[in-house]
């Protein structure tokens, strides 16, 4: 028959996780730690181990390991050839899971062992000899003992993420360390940018505190890991300051940080994961409803990202002189993006600047099945935000930032400000209605239109053009921009508040002079007078023919963007706003 330790071990291994895929690593779940190294099982294993102590030394072990040291308890279970009279002599030594990961202390080769264990943060001693450092109790272990012991304690040592109110957990991992992901989707929906590569875990359910986890197979989470460019470090500290100080705004329509990690030299961020971005959530809907939720929540979320852009540019970031962005290779390969040095000039080099706003970057996040979710900023990197000191050290072959999105000035080699992102979400503002009364096949039509010859002789589907006036280079909105505002305000889904964005967007957003942009507080403001009016007039809001509108109520949500939304209709939320 089976020891009682030996059941136990069995129980354990019967529950374990392999991490990462493929190679034979695995981690038990601390759950199943919690649930198996109880009062009677760590009782019956210590009477049967350690016969020659005395009941009341047996339950004091027992409270000792259940209230500190039920890792490590679990550690010397399933190491091989370890023994647990030596778990006894660390209890008497103090050692606990406070102490762990149990790190190997290299000694000089005159010693008797050449390896000893010390407690996790030996890395710290400044000690120019070891031979006294180390834990006394495991002295006695071979070279053999040693790697066993250290070998083992990875698969119990899985982290639990964890989150703190108005801060961000940083965890510093040994590659040792085992992370407790039920499925990593790293090599098959990788993501990458200028930045960093994102992609999608499953973070096991006894393995996370950051967010309420919506399924009991585990939270789904994006990683984000950061290219190892220029001065990584501070690129880093710098990057996870600016997003820690916009999570203390609690914006409802700004991507959070849950919590950031630094394995095998690499910096990794926690975010959570989005259902798609802006641009998959037009597509898989298609056609939109035709009614007072739809429009309603639109308006909703156009008003939330201005707001978002707002806090963003009234961020004082407080930089000093830094090394330049990573490139982003979206840009690099046209010759008209080439030789720009972007500069950032007088008061605006206080404040933020996103400097990459496209659907791309605007993620939809919903709560639940039933909500039907807002559309948040993300991707605020280091690089968009401002430096106090000129650009003219960017690599002259790139410039951060999409084509398609970007600004006259880019192009024209002119001072950048908060303006650039203003542009932008004109840009994408024109997409979001055009979604909004065409749908997808509209989205389509509208690239096409904006199709011009660029000077670098490629065509493209900017906003703009440059044209030359002798020694001049003068910005214009491209025909097909105004041709198709034109078509849009004559379609029959259009009605006076959608037409009242339209002009907002045509003559405050995408003006070719920066200084003639509306700012984000003021776009914000106009947005909510439209909504507060809209809320009460059913004409403002759908048109003079709505009644012809969709007699169907709540809006179409998008499906097959996550593991969190299933089926294979597309659902219909009921949204309820204020009645007419």
């Amino acid at each position: 028959m089976a020891s009682p330790s030996e059941q136990l071990r069995e129980a354990i291994m019967n529950e374990i996780h392999e991490w990462p895929p493929g190679e034979f690593r695995y981690f038990i779940p601390y759950s199943t730690i919690e649930n198996h190294v109880v009062r009677d099982s760590v009782l019956d294993i210590l009477k049967h181990h350690l016969k020659d102590e005395s009941d009341e030394d047996i339950l004091h072990y027992t409270r000792l390991i259940l209230s500190t040291s039920i890792k490590l308890f679990t550690i010397v279970l399933c190491a091989p050839n370890i023994k647990f009279p030596l778990l006894r002599e660390l209890l008497k030594e103090g050692i606990s899971d406070e102490n762990l990961p149990l790190s190997r202390i290299e000694t000089k080769p005159s010693s008797h062992n050449e390896y000893r264990l010390g407690k996790a943060g030996h890395h710290l001693c400044t000690k120019a000899a070891h031979e006294d450092c180390g834990i006394k109790s495991l002295l006695c272990l071979s070279k053999t003992g040693v790697k066993d012991l250290c070998g083992s304690q990875w698969p119990a040592l899985a982290p639990v993420f964890k989150g703190v109110p108005d801060d961000i957990v940083h965890y510093d991992f040994e590659v040792g360390t085992i992370l407790p992901y039920l499925e990593d989707w790293e090599g098959a929906n990788l993501r990458a940018g200028g930045f960093g590569e994102v992609w999608k875990v499953r973070i096991h359910p006894a393995h996370q505190k950051l967010l309420c986890p919506s399924d009991p197979k585990g939270l789904l989470l994006a990683i984000k890991r950061l290219f190892p460019n220029g001065d990584y470090e501070k690129t880093f500290q710098l990057e996870v300051g600016m997003l820690k100080a916009l999570n203390g705004y609690h914006h409802k329509h700004i991507v959070k940080l849950l919590a950031t990690y630094k394995f095998k030299e690499r910096y990794h961020l926690f975010f959570p994961l989005a259902s798609g971005n802006l641009r998959e959530h037009w597509d898989i809907i298609g056609m939109p409803f035709w009614n007072r939720s739809t429009y309603l929540w639109v308006l909703t979320q156009l008003k939330g990202l201005v707001s978002a852009l707002n806090i963003i540019h009234n961020f004082e970031t407080g930089l000093t002189s830094i090394k330049p962005d990573v490139p982003n290779a979206g840009t690099s390969y046209r010759s008209s993006f080439r030789g720009i040095n972007l500069r950032v000039e007088g008061e605006e080099a206080k404040f933020g600047r996103h400097g990459d706003i496209k659907p791309e970057n605007i993620l939809w996040m919903k709560d639940s099945v039933d909500d039907p979710g807002s559309l948040m900023v993300a991707d605020m990197g280091l690089g968009r935000f401002h430096r106090k000191e000129s650009r003219s050290r960017v690599d002259p072959k790139t410039i951060n930032g999409s084509p398609t999105y970007a600004p006259p000035e880019v192009t024209l080699n002119k001072p950048v400000s908060r303006a650039y992102d203003i542009w932008s979400l004109g840009c994408v503002f024109a997409e979001f209605i055009t979604w909004l009364l065409k749908g997808p096949d509209g989205l389509a039509k509208f690239g096409t239109r904006r199709l011009e010859l660029a000077e670098d002789g490629i065509n493209d589907d900017t906003f703009f053009s440059i044209r030359t006036s002798g020694l001049e280079r003068l910005p214009k909105i491209r025909p097909g921009v105004l041709n198709w505002i034109r078509e849009l305000e004559h379609d029959e889904r259009c009605s006076a508040v959608i037409k009242e964005l339209l002009v907002v967007i045509e003559w405050h957003m995408l003006c070719v002079e920066p200084g003639n942009r509306i700012s984000a507080k003021d776009l914000e403001k106009s947005i909510k007078s439209m909504i507060c009016k809209a809320t009460e007039d059913s004409t403002y809001l759908l048109g003079l023919k709505h009644s012809a509108a969709d007699d169907r109520q709540g809006i179409k949500m998008p499906t097959g963007l996550s593991d969190e939304v299933n089926g294979s209709e597309v659902p219909v939320i009921e949204v309820n706003y204020p009645s007419t």
